[in-house]
């Protein structure tokens, strides 16, 4: 698959607005607001496969990840980890620098 330059390039400009939208003060608030929309796909996807744990039962799930927290069954658990999953690889995409060409040399191994 090739991509061309315009659209690299283009990638690569939004890349940036994102990455500077990280830089003020209100990033904070779009943490969290990320958080939430990402918990809230991972629920909805689980439903497509048939998994439907509550919303507040994820949250516990998660929150059992760092203390001692009951009342959830296994299927809200299982969101919780890919949670994590999720929240690792965001973390290392918003760390590792891409540029045009890294961008380019990913897509052609794919």
């Amino acid at each position: 698959m090739e991509f061309s330059p315009e659209l690299t390039s283009r990638a690569a400009r939004i890349e940036r607005e994102i990455l500077d939208l990280n830089r003020h003060a209100a990033s904070g608030q779009l943490e969290s607001v990320a958080r939430l929309l990402m918990r809230s796909e991972a629920i909805s996807s689980s439903r497509i496969e048939g998994i439907a744990p509550n919303v507040d039962k994820v949250v516990l799930a998660e929150l059992a990840q760092k203390e001692e927290v009951r009342g959830f069954k296994e299927s809200a658990e299982e969101v919780a980890r890919n949670l994590t999953v999720l929240c690792s690889i965001e973390k290392s995409f918003a760390t590792e620098p891409t540029s045009p060409s890294a961008f380019l040399k990913s897509s052609k191994e794919s």
